[in-house]
């Protein structure tokens, strides 16, 4: 017992300083990052594109739709989400992979502006104190405004304004309840649920959509049913509407 408890110590002393030293580079890259390209600038460069679209110019579904899908935890943490984190660990190490990165909508937004597709544990630390720096700095309305802004929707489309062009040939407060709730599941995976290309994927996607806004209590479920229309009574594999869980 007294060897294995040792070893069980010897394991937690390795185990605090692989923290301790990833946590060291992460906050070194986390400086370098925005030694190189601020806060500050680089929101003004997506604030400055042709297009640009302001919160209070979208339709609220569409708003409520992003959050409730993306992070419906989002007006409640500072920048990092400790619980959807945890959940995205367990589901990594039974993959063996990075299959889940538990990324906030800030999270998100600092990814697109700074990191692309680096997946390193550095990185993750850089975007999570980006993210609450970026917390301190800016509303959450802010922050939703700039990630509508910037977020890639396939088909070279960069933010909410060019997606509603291309997709529907409209401006985004033109939408109506259907687009704007298609829109907001394509970045997910713009290859797989463009509904041009992969119409089954795209209708799969559309229903979870609502599925999340019924679930987080953003639209009742006749709401819900009135939108998917036809999609609703033709779809026999779909998920089902249901009621919310956390």
């Amino acid at each position: 017992m007294k060897i294995l408890g040792k070893l069980l110590l010897f394991v937690l002393i390795l185990s605090l300083i692989f923290v301790v030293v990833l946590g060291g580079f992460g906050f070194l890259k986390y400086k370098s990052t925005i030694s190189t390209l601020s806060i500050e600038d680089a929101t003004h460069e997506i604030q400055s594109r042709p297009g640009f679209v302001h919160l209070k110019d979208l339709p609220q579904i569409y708003k409520d739709g992003v959050v409730a899908v993306e992070d419906h935890r989002f007006y409640s943490h500072p920048g990092f989400d400790p619980i959807a984190m945890i959940r995205a660990i367990k589901n990594d190490i039974k993959a063996r992979s990075f299959v889940e990165g538990g990324s906030t909508i800030t999270q998100q937004l600092v990814k697109n502006i700074y990191f692309n597709h680096d997946k390193s544990i550095m990185r993750k630390v850089a975007e999570l104190l980006i993210a609450i720096q970026m917390e301190r700095n800016f509303t959450k309305e802010e922050i939703l405004e700039l990630y509508v802004n910037c977020i890639y929707f396939g088909r070279e489309c960069y933010g909410i304004a060019d997606a509603s062009r291309v997709y529907f040939n409209k401006y985004p407060w033109e939408l109506n309840d259907y687009e704007a709730t298609l829109l907001v599941g394509i970045p997910n995976g713009p290859k797989y649920y463009d509904p041009s290309f992969n119409p089954k994927g795209a209708v799969k996607r559309h229903r979870r959509v609502i599925n999340d806004l019924i679930r987080r209590n953003y639209i009742t479920k006749e709401k819900g049913k009135d939108i998917l229309g036809d999609e609703w009574s033709e779809s026999k594999t779909g998920m089902e509407l249901s009621t919310p869980v956390f």
